[in-house]
């Protein structure tokens, strides 16, 4: 089940879907009543990806299992800025990665918003120097954040939302470690075997190569 309360909702239209490996489908909709209040009450078969949208660009992404009650407050001007999640374990690391990545969106957008404001001045040179290494240590500490969520849960779906931050040219170990670590708990999942299927393919695209798993 999933509830909340969106503010400034005027009575909108709530889509609840599905989102599988290969495609996106509704599953339910409720209309938001006059206090902003929704509740979704169906039964979901399995763990997965479920987004929760307002309009195209208006939504955020869940995990969700059979069971679980998920608690949602957010402003329907913009929900993934705006959003608070209250949940069970696998909901709220998932929740986690969102969170870090819409703070560092919110970090590299404000560097774009500077770098266009200096483009008619006589700094502009030595300023985009600045804002391009601080813009690279963003990076750096993003792929940092990204391999030690990983690390903590790589038996958790919501992983595989986090290593899509990855280059598998880069980081192909982390790669074979989640696809093993998920096999061995979601053998049955949809997700997780299209994931199998991503990292198998990989590597017979790089025949001969030296890709150790992460010990």
């Amino acid at each position: 089940m999933i509830n909340g309360k969106l503010l400034n909702s005027n009575k909108q239209l709530l889509f609840l879907e599905q989102l599988s490996p290969s495609s996106v489908s509704v599953i339910d909709s409720v209309r938001i009543d006059e206090n902003g209040e929704f509740t979704f009450s169906g039964h979901i078969s399995e763990a997965g990806f479920f987004r929760l949208r307002l309009a195209k660009n208006n939504f955020i992404n869940l995990l969700m299992d059979s069971l679980d009650t998920i608690h949602v407050n957010a402003d329907a001007r913009n929900l993934y800025y705006t959003y608070n999640m209250e949940g069970p374990k696998e909901a709220s690391i998932l929740y986690e990665l969102n969170n870090y990545l819409r703070m560092f969106a919110m970090k590299t957008d404000s560097l774009k918003r500077v770098y266009g404001q200096l483009q008619n001045t006589k700094d502009r040179f030595t300023a985009s120097l600045t804002l391009n290494e601080e813009y690279n240590r963003f990076l750096s500490e993003k792929t940092g954040f990204i391999k030690s969520f990983i690390d903590k849960n790589s038996g958790s779906l919501a992983a595989l939302a986090a290593i899509e931050n990855l280059n598998p040219e880069n980081d192909f170990a982390y790669f074979l470690k989640l696809d093993e670590a998920l096999n061995g708990i979601y053998p049955n999942s949809k997700y997780v075997r299209t994931f199998h299927n991503k990292v198998s393919q990989l590597k017979r695209l790089a025949p001969g190569s030296d890709r150790k798993s992460v010990v």
